[in-house]
Formats: C-alpha cells, structure tokens, sequence
C-alpha cells in the first residue's frame, strides 16, 4: 500500500443530514446553533461544529462555547506569542540545536540538505547529486527524512534499506523510490517559493537517525515512533502543560500525523500519565475505542512510562522560547528514555479538542491568554504573523466553499 493523508473533504450539506439522523435535531436548529457559535468567543466555522460533533445535545452550552474555531488559530497565537519566536521554532534545524544545546535530549542529525547553509558540525549536503551518494553510500538505514519547515507530516518519511540492484529507497508505507528521483525531488521542493512562514522550503530538508518506542509502548503501538503532542502556555507564571494528546501510528504508517491513513490518537492525562481513550476521525467519521484499533490491543488506562521524566524535558525545551506563550511540543519515550522531537509554533487546536472532547476556552485557559497577552509587548493590528496573502485567502475561500456547498446539496437536505 502507499500510505497518504488523508484529509477529508468538507461537505456541509453531507454533515447537516448526518447530524440530523444522529441527534433528531433539524436542519434550521443546526443552522441557528451553528451561527451562534461562529458568533461566540470561539468563531467556530460551520465545519468546526459538525467536526466536534457539537450538534449533540449531551454537549452543555457553555461547553459548546469553549471550542476555538480553527480560523481563530492565527489571531490567537499573534495576540499571545512573540513574532520573533516564531522563525526560530519552525527551523527544526535551528530549534534542535538550541534544544540540544540546553541538554534536552533529541533525535540523532544525520545530514540537512540544502544549497547554502552552513552547519557546524553537521554535514550539509549542497545539490542532487551529493545527496545521491550520501543515499547510496554513507547514510546508515533506516532513517527518517523531513522538510526542515512544513506540518501536517507533509514530505516525511521512513527510509528502511537501500535496494542497491534497483538502486532504490525501500520506506516504510510507501513504495520504492530511485535515489536519483528522491534526490532530484528534494532539490525541487527547496527550490520552490514559500506558501507561508510555516512552510518554508527553501529551508531545506533533513535526515535524522531512526528513534523507536519504549519496549512498553511498543507492545501495544507497534515500533514506529509515537509521539506525544504535550501542549504547552506559559504566562508570567512560567510554561505549564494544559493537555496532551497521542499521536498513534498504524503498521505501515511512516509517520504519526493523525490525518493519515491507519493512523488514530488518544488522550492522555496531563497530571498522571494515564490513556483515557483512543480516537480516529472527527465529525461524522469520529471513532472511540478503548484499544488499539489495529492490533486490538487495551489501551485505556496504559500508563505511559518515564511520563514525569516526558514532561519535564519538555518543560524545560519550553523554557528555551520564552516568548512562545503558547506551543504543541511533539516527544517521545524511546529505549534510551524521553527525547523531544520538534517544537510546533503555534499549534492547531484541532488535535487537543477532539482527543479531550472539550474546548480549549475555559475559565483556566481565559485566565492564561489575559496574562499572556499582557506580556507580548510586541503584538500589532497587522494580518497574524504566520499569514501571507495566499493564506489570507484560503482561510476566506471557507465562505465560498460553504455557499458551493448548499448550492451544491442544498436541495437534498431540505
């Protein structure tokens, strides 16, 4: 199989039948409840209700109010966090080392590709060609490959050997690829112009050494590196973790994003360590297990091993951004014990809601952003930080796609 990432597309009219068939609830009520919300503190966007399946009447009000709508996500991280902090967390290159500097525990660098960068004591692979030979002669296998910049584990992958008869990448959930067009494809993409200050690809691309799980939690998820999104605020009274959430990868997934295929997550205790339940999808997709859904193995109530040795070492990472008032923070706990992964600037609140089942709004999390905001002397009126025009228009483009929608189905749903 080739594994991908799966993002479902949005269909408004699909998720107004569904709610109704599940809840009773009519399609003028849904309509009404929704526009409350986008109204509320949170500005849910349509699709934001159906994902959370907050047409359910199980779900109190107020609690309803406490979802953040992911077009909020922008203003919120520019009204909390530092700009300045930003560059420095998206450059995984560059936030690695400042981890490892400080003595947190990270994944082995292998090589960075890229044309002109400069790296002490990393070796910097400048085109193609030298990237080939580095494939076919010197990396050790397996490895793990990413951009330097990017999300969603767009571009990653798991190198497991090298084919050298068909002079061929063998990876992990994905078919075998000529080294020569691997190569040539990584000088393409850090060739290409930036999308946005989250996806960079002129940063380059880097190969690290292969991180497995923890004996423990390999027994029930397999090897393949599952990490913890631990998300973290800090305010005058320093970095705090607010919840986490298990990113769970299937058999043959390369990575562990909860958008592809085979892959589900699972919600984590923040004071205790302790699996309260496992999910795959969202909204009409939205399964709840108490067991791995692949292997069916319990893991509801799995204890995560070394959790206070997982959280202190992100905790202290976070310490190192002292402006990043807000951040996902993906680690992992390995053989050698826990290892931080990547800092994730700002990140979604997709994963956190749905794995908790609760928004991020509560009176808690209010207090924070209040003090938060206090301290981020440098915040403006401007279009967020993380926005360029394209963005801009992609997150107004919501509009368009909510009205093709109705257009669209609209008559079958009435």
């Amino acid at each position: 199989m080739v594994n991908r990432i799966v993002v479902p597309k949005d269909d408004f009219a699909s998720d107004l039948r569904y709610a109704r068939e599940r809840s009773g609830k009519s399609y003028a009520r849904q309509l009404w409840e929704t526009l409350r919300l986008m109204a509320g503190p949170g500005l849910l966007s349509p699709w934001d209700y159906h994902r959370y399946r907050l047409w359910d009447d199980a779900i109190p009000w107020e609690r309803k109010r406490e979802f953040i709508g992911d077009n909020s996500h922008g203003w919120f991280i520019h009204r909390v966090s530092a700009p300045e902090q930003e560059p420095l967390m998206r450059d995984k290159v560059t936030a690695g080392e400042i981890l490892r500097r400080g003595g947190i525990p990270v994944p082995r660098l292998l090589a960075v590709f890229h044309p002109k960068r400069e790296l002490e004591g990393t070796l910097v692979l400048r085109s193609a060609d030298q990237l080939a030979a580095f494939l076919r002669e010197k990396v050790e296998y397996p490895f793990f490959y990413k951009p330097v910049t990017g999300n969603m584990s767009a571009g990653a992958g798991l190198a497991l050997s090298y084919d050298r008869q068909a002079d061929a990448m063998v990876r992990q959930g994905d078919e075998p690829l000529s080294v020569a067009d691997f190569a040539r494809s990584v000088e393409e993409h850090c060739s290409r112009d930036s999308p946005g200050a989250h996806r960079r690809p002129d940063q380059g691309y880097l190969f690290q050494g292969l991180e497995t799980n923890h004996p423990a939690i390999a027994e029930i998820c397999g090897p393949t590196l599952a990490t913890f999104r631990i998300y973290v605020i800090a305010d005058d009274r320093g970095p705090r973790i607010h919840c986490i959430s298990w990113k769970i990868p299937g058999p043959e997934s390369p990575a562990d994003n909860f958008y592809r295929e085979g892959n589900f997550y699972a919600d984590v205790d923040e004071r205790t360590g302790v699996v309260r339940r496992a999910l795959r999808g969202a909204g009409s997709r939205l399964q709840v297990f108490d067991h791995n859904p692949n292997n069916g193995k319990t893991i509801a109530g799995f204890q995560i091993p070394c959790f206070d040795e997982l959280c202190e070492a992100v905790l202290r990472g976070a310490a190192l951004f002292p402006g990043s008032r807000y951040a996902g923070w993906d680690a992992a706990v390995t053989p050698r014990g826990p290892i931080v992964v990547e800092a994730n600037y700002g990140s979604a609140f997709v994963l956190g809601q749905l794995s908790t089942g609760r928004g991020f709004l509560t009176p808690e999390f209010r207090e924070y952003a209040r003090r938060a905001k206090k301290l981020n002397t440098s915040r403006g009126f401007l279009w967020p930080v993380s926005w360029n025009r394209d963005e801009s228009i992609w997150r107004l483009s919501g509009i368009a796609k909510l009205a093709k929608s109705l257009i669209s189905r609209g008559a079958g749903a009435s």
